[in-house]
């Protein structure tokens, strides 16, 4: 499958779910600032926000995005890692 139509494919899917669940900070998905975090899951010019078609998950007071497993939380031009997703 092209890339456009997996993107595609995972925003319909996106759409399906509801309202995001919930994640709260823990030890095990901190809320902490990750500069050295260097991400794969995307690309480097991607941004995380409506429309990108990684799942929303609420966390603390902020907004994060699963990525390949992954908490990622927009920072700047890079994303913070706030730890793995269970029960995905």
């Amino acid at each position: 499958m092209s890339d456009h139509k997996s993107h595609q494919s995972q925003i319909s899917a996106n759409a399906r779910t509801g309202p995001p669940r919930t994640i709260a900070v823990s030890t095990h998905n901190p809320a902490d600032c990750t500069p050295a975090h260097a991400c794969g899951g995307h690309s480097v010019g991607h941004a995380h926000g409506p429309g990108c078609a990684h799942e929303v998950v609420k966390h603390g007071d902020h907004t994060d995005y699963v990525v390949d497993g992954r908490l990622h939380h927009p920072c700047a031009k890079r994303c913070d890692d706030h730890g793995p997703v269970e029960g995905k």
